[in-house]
């Protein structure tokens, strides 16, 4: 449930900028919210999974809203987390620095492919991974595998920071994400005010997420994003 109902969320607003109008963020709530009560879905919207019994089945795979369509698009995207994270790792591009590990995702190489949104909405052909909840999702699996293999720990583990492109706002979505030692261990975040000394002392667009609960998510302007990273680096080395 809980997968399908953040999936229908991603899905929804791929191509909503985090300084946007909030919208259609809302109406993608009111699509999750109603897969929560199946019975409640208006009528006017093809919602697969009012009659639960079907999803053992899969569904009928034509939805755009419910249940099922939810657990579908949830399975196509955690296909397109792993493809994508072993793209970045066979390709050596992830960047390791003194205090973190960096790497950036453009538009055209983590797209999903036909063969993973074949039976989804047209939306998931956008860059997923310009949402900050997908992109904090391909971080913790990067994370996890890299903690498995042992490649990223002792002194060698890092925080992960990930930007992925915004053709569409000319910007990158930048998530910071805190290394863990081991799996479900949780640490106060500090990237927030990082982000935010780094967002002062450059000249450029940087735009905080007021839709998420973590202040380690921000949208910086694409010409200013490499200066972003530097000037964090800076911030870090200097404490």
């Amino acid at each position: 449930m809980s997968y399908a109902i953040t999936a229908l969320l991603e899905c929804n607003t791929a191509v909503v900028p985090i300084s946007s109008d909030q919208q259609p963020l809302l109406d993608a709530f009111n699509v999750a919210y109603d897969a929560l009560n199946p019975k409640s879905s208006s009528a006017s919207v093809k919602s697969e999974g009012s009659d639960l019994s079907t999803l053992v089945n899969g569904g009928d795979l034509s939805g755009t809203a419910g249940l099922g369509a939810g657990i579908r698009w949830a399975i196509s995207l955690q296909k397109l987390i792993v493809s994508t994270a072993m793209n970045l790792v066979d390709k050596n591009a992830i960047v390791r620095l003194s205090h973190f590990r960096y790497a950036y995702l453009t538009s055209s190489s983590s797209r999903a492919p036909s063969s993973v949104i074949a039976n989804t909405s047209p939306r998931m052909q956008y860059h997923i991974f310009s949402r900050p909840l997908a992109l904090c999702k391909l971080a913790t699996f990067l994370m996890d595998m890299h903690r498995e293999n042992g490649k990223w720990v002792g002194t060698k583990a890092r925080p992960l920071i990930l930007m992925a492109e915004r053709p569409e706002t000319n910007t990158y979505v930048v998530v910071g994400y805190n290394y863990d030692e081991e799996e479900g261990d949780v640490h106060h975040n500090r990237f927030g005010k990082s982000f935010e000394l780094a967002a002062n002392t450059i000249r450029g667009r940087v735009a905080f997420d007021t839709t998420s609960w973590d202040a380690n998510v921000c949208e910086v302007e694409s010409g200013v994003v490499q200066r972003f990273i530097e000037q964090l680096h800076y911030l870090m080395d200097a404490k």
